[in-house]
């Protein structure tokens, strides 16, 4: 190994594959290899101040980005280790209902805060900042968190996003390991009629219409179950 890496030379915080490969009657060009990376191993907390050190694809991967010299490098005193380990709960539950998964590779020059955009996706997660830390909140259901009340002498404006563009199917697509690791769609359609449908005079739908679809690419799903 140490004569393999002088060889290649250090690529610090990367993983890098060096193969030499004899020409063959099988080989004689450029051969396309593939691999398989089990990433490295990151911290798991159990409570805010206490953790262990294992291989994850929890949001423990999420967490060591933003903290690692190579990611974000927030320190871990700025981080809200408690929103992590409720998300860690609901993305993976012990009963195994859920078994959201991020397995991206970092193997394009993108900034930190696209990489972290791409894995917070595979969680439907969300950074927040409170009380000067910063925190992860997954989409779930969740208690009223306000109510406003509104006095006779006052008045709320509310917007809403205009009909038109509303999403009616939506398309996300990921490599799929049992494709050759090919991206392939998991659709998400709402019931028909859609906004184009056409009507006849008594109400009846004549033309469910075609949806307005958007399509989305995660990189860090890999399994339809988690990305439908």
């Amino acid at each position: 190994e140490a004569q393999r890496a002088a060889v290649v030379g250090g690529l610090k915080y990367d993983a890098y594959l060096a193969l030499t490969i004899t020409a063959s009657d099988k080989i004689s060009s450029n051969p396309n290899v593939t691999a398989v990376w089990q990433g490295r191993i990151v911290k798991v907390y159990t409570t805010p101040t206490t953790y262990t050190e294992a291989w994850s694809n929890n949001v423990w991967c999420v967490l060591d980005f933003m903290t690692s010299p190579d990611g974000c490098n927030i320190p871990i005193e700025n981080i809200d280790v408690q929103s992590f380990i409720d998300a860690a709960a609901y993305a993976q539950p012990v009963d195994g209902s859920r078994d959201w998964q991020l397995n991206l590779i970092l193997d394009e020059k993108k900034s930190r805060q696209d990489w972290l955009n791409e894995m917070l996706l595979c969680f439907r997660a969300y950074r927040t900042y409170q009380n000067g830390k910063h925190g992860l909140l997954i989409d779930k259901p969740e208690p009223v968190s306000q109510i406003f009340t509104v006095k006779p002498t006052e008045s709320i404006q509310i917007d809403w996003q205009e009909l038109s563009e509303d999403t009616e199917r939506i398309i996300l697509k990921y490599p799929d390991p049992d494709y050759e690791w090919q991206n392939v769609g998991a659709p998400a359609t709402m019931t028909p009629p859609f906004k184009n449908a056409t009507y006849d005079g008594n109400g009846n739908v004549v033309s469910k219409g075609t949806p307005l679809a958007k399509t989305i690419e995660v990189h860090g799903v890999t399994n339809f179950k988690q990305a439908s």
